[in-house]
């Protein structure tokens, strides 16, 4: 699984500054919600950094895809229910974001939500909470384009105005470190 993880990486940072590479990028971000492997804030600063003249479209790319998968990901639990993201995921139901996406959801509701998606936790918890919820879904939909338009907006920003500032965030520079990683390894061989 890791050797196919860092060919994906591999191939992926090799095509950073392609033209449809914000595309990819969306897609990724999309598939994120899905998978939970996807380094989606590090491939968008780093996307950034080797070609900071895209970073608008490049956030905005990221947006539209985070968007679609975390509401497409809270319908489908809508209309499925938690039991199967649980048999999907149940690492995620047991862990401590999905207690403490709870507790976040529970006394701040949509606002909680805005808060989740704008930061770099785990989000599929309070996506999936929200889902099950009787939140109508324009507001569900509102709610998350705004929060995730909030982060990748500052972190495409940050990335092509400031990169040395990014390596203050522990979440985002372990990110760029793993990416680093691929990279080196990839220039080796």
């Amino acid at each position: 699984m890791k050797k196919a993880y860092r060919k994906f990486l591999q191939e992926t940072i090799a095509r950073v500054k392609r033209p449809w590479f914000p595309f990819l990028l969306a897609a990724l971000a999309f598939l994120d919600h899905f998978i939970l492997i996807v380094p989606i804030d590090g491939l968008l600063c780093l996307s950034v950094l080797l070609n900071p003249a895209l970073w608008k479209r490049k956030g905005v790319a990221t947006t539209i895809g985070s968007t679609l998968g975390a509401f497409t990901l809270a319908v489908l639990i809508r209309i499925y229910g938690l039991d199967a993201f649980q048999s999907f995921f149940p690492h995620v139901v047991a862990s401590q974001s999905w207690s403490w996406s709870m507790e976040v959801i529970a006394k701040w509701g949509v606002l909680g939500l805005f808060f989740m998606m704008a930061s770099p936790f785990m989000q599929q918890p309070a996506i999936c909470l929200v889902g099950v919820g009787d939140t109508s879904l324009a507001v569900i939909f509102i709610t998350i384009l705004a929060g995730k338009g909030v982060k990748y907006a500052a972190f495409s920003s940050v990335a092509s105005r400031f990169p040395h500032f990014l390596h203050k965030f522990k979440f985002i520079s372990s990110e760029l470190d793993e990416i680093g990683t691929v990279i080196e390894q990839e220039n080796k061989t």
